[in-house]
């Protein structure tokens, strides 16, 4: 006699609104009792044969209707826990996308434990899908859609199933495009993978030492060893590739005993520490004090650390983190950019050893599985990484730190479209940890909700050991071109490079542009250059002559006549850090210099290396992009120059005063940190701007005030919430008609206090081949704005036709 039936609640793994709904299948005999909410199982589908899905529930009760088998388990254990599941149902109604879609955010591919082929965007297969190129055909589009919606990875067995037999030849061209890469990966037990990796002889702390003990000339085995220490247990072939350099170089490391080798763990032994805790201020005392009782007391309380540059943010977090750890608890910290990650991982390492992992796109995709199946094991207690390490499947979470909080790069631009910050308040309020958003720049947002008591406030306004805060001069670059300065120097930033210089102190110069030029012009006709499927000019790059379209890669050699009248008056305008470079060496020959932008860091290891030369001073000035201007820690730099600060002040946003003074006080904040005093120029064409002035004063409260007072008369948030609608297609007559079919099913369900703006086209309105139009709906509830949403979507699919796609993004961060 049989058991009794038990029934199984199931989501098809395919992210299309007709399957997005509970599926009920019986669990047969053999395999009640092993299948679990979390797990993937083989269920039969219609004409489809064998399909993946996702069990969400297990129920006793028969349902009205005859239902079919269970074929098979695909994973032994749920890949995902209750906790995890129910914050992927959170995720998928906040942000209106499939429940499949939202669960392939929260983990990663390639599930099963014994390992198999993986599929991944690369970063190039990123920058193309987020334009969505028509020259793609739409079975290529489709793969890359289909793998961002699961975090950017896939696992074969998965993939075949989602794209049948064509799968294999579209993933084949994706692959020789550079846009995904493949790679075979072995799930491991305690005892390890067989292999033997590569660890540093010595404590972290002690790196500065042993690369000092080098030979002056062996720049190789010092990039080496960095590269060793930042990331232990690469076999020597992955550490020869990762520092550029041969492998006899690592086995010379090996011989000197700086290297050693052993079998590559999921919990490598590491070196004994020895941790030296600072003294604390009073003021980080006073914050820690609080953050330590809500920890201790379980009360779940929301603060806002809002603390200067150079005030001690950092510690702060440390203390709480091992208040955690006492405790038996875990935690996750998360940082908005890559570069940010060595120096933040090198101190949490320093502090807490092997119960911590690092999570970041630079990974590889071994060294990703690796670090997320010790976490789902109990192996970690803390996590650091960039958005979706908010995902990381730890038990007992004690703590979220959220640094950096009014970073834009913890929105994600992919469905689901989530941004970090409200994803952690709701996994904050599901465990009960206690949440710390920390910045000194804070999201208006942000701020605001913390003076209306929804977070509590905590505040550093002083540097440590009262260091002051950098004075900051603002160049009016008319001025300089009235007076006959057609340098992008000006004549003040010239000058105190000059005495930094001399006194053997280092510098940033900061420039939010990439390449050589902005844009290229015919001084005959007027003929601008631009990208042939995006409505950008064209940047022209002096390393290699060609033009780039910074959205899409197009690239082009540079003319020498102009393509429109032959003329040979072609000219380069406007200024990328590429140029800064190029004038700084002029001006500054025989001083070493380094780029940090997209261009110079696309390599892995690249990020390390630049930031490894800034500390041991090999070089003296650092020039990039914003990747520099937040979180890095230099203690000999002294003089911070920013070229233009009008590069974010006129993008069409209403952000773009926000963003501007947020730049300019974070990227001033990298001067003077130790107890060497700083400086700071700001050069612009605006200084009359409140952004600016307020910067120069380092006044956030009452920068504040005044955008505040602008927000409110707009109606803009935080007096409002915002939901766009962004429609997308390679003919721009469909996105007109749709746009307009999609406004007038919103007029009429508008309540008094809604409002729509547009159908308008978006300020970049042609990326990619892609006409962009755009509307929002605002108003002062969300719930109401998405429920908007919901409606348009239903109809979209029910009712769309011809290539016209269409993005709901709740919440935006950016209106380009």
């Amino acid at each position: 006699m049989g058991k009794n039936p038990v029934y199984a609640e199931v989501y098809i793994d395919r992210p299309v609104k007709e399957l997005d709904r509970p599926l009920t299948y019986r669990i047969p005999d053999q395999l009640q009792g092993q299948v679990r909410p979390g797990m993937r199982v083989q269920v039969p589908l219609g004409r489809q044969g064998r399909v993946q899905a996702f069990v969400t529930a297990i129920t006793d009760q028969r349902p009205p209707v005859q239902v079919r088998d269970i074929i098979g388990l695909i994973d032994r254990e749920p890949i995902i826990d209750e906790e995890l599941l129910g914050l992927a149902r959170w995720l998928a109604d906040y942000y209106v996308c499939p429940l499949v879609t939202a669960i392939h955010t929260l983990v990663p591919p390639g599930k099963k434990n014994s390992g198999g082929t993986l599929v991944a965007l690369t970063p190039r297969g990123w920058a193309y899908l987020n334009q969505q190129d028509d020259e793609e055909e739409e079975a290529g589009l489709e793969m890359l859609e289909w793998l961002a919606a699961r975090g950017g990875e896939a696992d074969a067995p998965s993939l075949r199933a989602m794209f049948r037999s064509q799968g294999q030849q579209v993933l084949k061209k994706l692959q020789a495009a550079g846009l995904v890469q493949v790679e075979q990966f072995k799930m491991v037990g305690e005892k390890g993978t067989g292999k033997l990796g590569i660890y540093p002889a010595f404590p972290p702390e002690e790196l500065a030492v042993h690369l000092l003990s080098l030979s002056p000339r062996a720049s190789k085995s010092r990039q080496a060893l960095t590269v060793a220490c930042a990331v232990p247990g690469l076999t020597v072939k992955e550490l020869a590739a990762r520092a550029e350099v041969t492998e006899s170089v690592i086995r010379g490391l090996l011989d000197k005993g700086l290297l050693c080798q052993k079998a590559i763990s999921l919990q490598a032994e590491q070196p004994e520490r020895k941790v030296v805790w600072p003294r604390l201020t009073p003021a980080q005392q006073a914050a820690f004090q609080a953050i330590e009782e809500s920890i201790v007391k379980g009360r779940r309380k929301k603060f806002l650390l809002f603390g200067v540059t150079g005030s001690g943010k950092t510690e702060i977090y440390l203390r709480a983190i091992a208040s955690c750890l006492e405790r038996g608890q875990t935690a996750i910290c998360l940082v908005p950019e890559i570069s940010l990650t060595p120096q933040i991982a090198a101190r949490f390492k320093e502090r807490f050893g092997a119960d911590v992992a690092v999570f970041h796109s630079r990974l590889s995709l071994r060294e990703r599985h690796l670090e997320w199946q010790r976490i789902k094991e109990g192996k970690i207690k803390v996590v650091v990484g960039a958005r979706s390490a908010i995902f990381a499947p730890l038990q007992k979470l004690g703590l979220i730190i959220i640094d950096e909080e009014h970073e834009t790069s913890y929105k994600q631009d992919v469905t689901p479209r989530y941004h970090a910050r409200e994803v952690a308040q709701e996994r904050a309020r599901r465990t009960g940890a206690t949440l710390v958003l920390g910045s000194a720049t804070p999201a208006v947002e942000t701020f605001y909700r913390a003076q209306q008591g929804e977070f509590t406030l905590l505040t550093l306004a002083e540097r440590i050991d009262d260091r002051p805060l950098p004075p900051v001069t603002v160049v009016d670059m008319r001025q300089e071109l009235a007076e006959g300065n057609r340098s992008i120097f000006s004549r003040e930033l010239q000058e105190a490079l000059r005495h930094t210089l001399q006194r053997g102190e280092q510098a940033i110069l900061f420039l939010n542009r990439r390449g050589y030029s902005t844009f290229v012009s015919c001084r005959s006709c007027g003929y601008v250059l631009r990208c042939p499927a995006c409505d950008v000019t064209l940047t022209y790059h002096s390393s290699d002559q060609t033009v780039r379209c910074h959205y899409c890669e197009h690239r082009e050699p540079s003319p020498a006549l102009c393509p429109r009248c032959n003329s040979r008056y072609i000219r380069y305008f406007g200024a990328g850090t590429q140029r800064v470079a190029e004038e700084f060496a002029r001006e500054f020959p025989g001083v070493s210099w380094q780029r940090m932008d997209v261009d110079t860091t696309s390599r892995r290891g690249a990020h390390e290396t630049i930031i490894q030369n800034m500390l041991e001073e090999k070089i003296q000035v650092l020039i990039g992009t914003q990747m520099i201007a937040k979180g890095l820690d230099f203690p000999k730099v002294t003089l911070v120059g920013v070229i233009s600060a009008d590069t974010s002040l006129n993008v069409p946003d209403f952000r773009s005063g926000e963003r501007t003074f947020q730049l300019l006080t974070q990227v001033g904040g990298r001067a003077g940190r130790d107890v060497l005093p700083g400086r700071v120029i700001i050069q612009t064409y605006s200084p009359e701007h409140y952004s600016i002035l307020r910067a120069v004063e380092h006044d956030y409260p009452g920068f504040y005030r005044e955008e505040l007072e602008l927000r409110e008369m707009l109606g803009n948030p935080p007096f409002s919430y915002l939901v766009r609608l962004l429609l997308s297609g390679p003919r721009e007559e469909e996105v007109i008609r749709g746009s307009q079919l999609i406004c007038d099913w919103l007029q009429p369900g508008l309540q008094a206090d809604q409002s729509l703006l547009g159908p308008a086209p978006a300020p970049l309105s042609r990326l990619r081949g892609q006409y962009r139009w755009h509307l929002a709906i605002k108003g002062p509830e969300l719930e109401g704005l998405r429920s908007l949403g919901r409606e348009v979507l239903q109809k979209w699919s029910k009712q769309r036709s011809g290539e016209v796609r269409l993005v709901l993004d709740i919440e935006p961060v950016s209106l380009l």
